[in-house]
């Protein structure tokens, strides 16, 4: 639930879609823009569900003694948080380009 009211302040990109299909015929998306953004926010929550996934691995391993195991698998955790960090900055940026591009047309 605290996902969905940060989503909703942050003017999520699914209630933007959901909002452009109310409005006049001409100015609504077309199908494959609202496909996309749909399988964009499927995603999104898959990510959510894997953050959560490692947040409860972190938490698991800081409760257990640390041994070599954990250690290593600290580090692994913490260069896949990296890399998702990474990637979803990248999508911003590229939902940010499209977007643009968009009002250009």
């Amino acid at each position: 639930m605290r996902m969905i009211y940060r989503q909703l302040r942050e003017k999520h990109p699914l209630l933007q879609m959901i909002e452009g299909c109310l409005d006049f015929p001409e100015d609504r998306p077309s199908i494959r823009e609202v496909l996309r953004l749909l399988e964009e926010a499927r995603a999104e929550v898959r990510d959510e569900q894997t953050d959560m996934n490692k947040l409860e691995l972190l938490r698991a391993l800081q409760t257990q003694p640390r041994n070599q195991e954990n250690v290593e698998l600290e580090g692994q955790l913490r260069r896949k948080e990296a890399e998702l960090a990474e990637a979803q900055g990248q999508l911003r940026q590229k939902e940010e380009l499209l977007q643009s591009s968009e009002r250009e047309k």
